[in-house]
Parts: structure tokens; C-alpha cells; sequence
């Protein structure tokens, strides 16, 4: 396996929240119209924007379901030379 096939903990929480982050500006959504959305509380939305947690699976499958993206999309690197 190489090298840029491994993948971290780290390196996922840092794609899921710059995805997030990148997916509500698109919408235009409050990180509250995103709990709502999500169905979790606001103080969650908090803690996965700031990268001290992250989504597990069935917040996840929410986030997908409430923002209409793939969970690839969530856990994508970002394409070098894309805004």
C-alpha cells in the first residue's frame, strides 16, 4: 500500500468539518438551521465545525440525507486547484 493510500482519524475530521463548513456556505445555512436540519443540537454542530468531534455514522447518513452530497463528498480531500 502507499503512502497516499493511508488515511487518518485526523485526516477525516479535518475533510468532514472543511466540507461541512464549505457545504453550508453553499446552502446558506446557520450552523442552528444545520442542527435542525441534522437533528442534533446546536452544541454538537459547534464541536464538529471547530474539529475537536466528529460525525459518527448515523449523523452522518443524516448530514447526507440533509444536504443532499454523498458521504464521499464529506470525506473527500479537496481537489488540488479547486476553490
Amino acid at each position: 500500500m502507499s503512502k497516499s493510500s493511508v488515511y487518518t482519524v485526523e485526516e477525516f475530521k479535518k475533510n468532514i468539518k472543511r466540507n461541512i463548513k464549505k457545504k453550508l456556505a453553499k446552502l446558506g445555512w446557520t450552523p442552528g438551521r444545520f442542527a435542525e436540519e441534522v437533528g442534533v443540537t446546536r452544541g454538537m454542530v459547534s464541536k464538529w465545525l471547530n474539529g475537536e468531534s466528529c460525525p459518527g455514522l448515523t449523523a452522518l447518513a443524516r448530514i447526507c440525507t440533509a444536504m443532499g452530497e454523498a458521504p464521499e463528498y464529506f470525506l473527500s480531500k479537496p481537489v488540488r486547484g479547486a476553490k
